[in-house]
């Protein structure tokens, strides 16, 4: 019996186990939420200058700190899971 993993689905629209990608496709699926992750905390740090209050900038400061220091397991519901499997596998990223 194989072991139960989370579900990706592609940028084509097709479902796959996590467990089920290939090497390759899981290493440039990491690659591509990393930029992903990146590309969010630019434009937060940009949306700064528009805020107005103390504690609206606090915020977005704190939550983009927590984003840009994490990996993609803080930016995707399926990062940890992504991350695991590699690791399981002993891929390096």
């Amino acid at each position: 019996m194989r072991k139960q993993t989370k579900i990706w689905t592609t940028k084509d629209g097709r479902k796959i186990r996590i467990c089920d990608m290939t090497d390759e496709h899981l290493l440039n699926t990491i690659k591509l939420l990393r930029r992903a992750k990146e590309k969010v905390v630019l434009e937060g740090y940009k949306t700064l200058c528009f805020l107005r209050g103390e504690q609206a900038t606090f915020d977005l400061e704190c939550e983009l700190y927590h984003l840009e220091v994490g990996d993609i397991d803080v930016f995707h519901p399926l990062g940890e899971a992504l991350l695991q499997e590699v690791h399981r596998r002993g891929l390096r990223v």
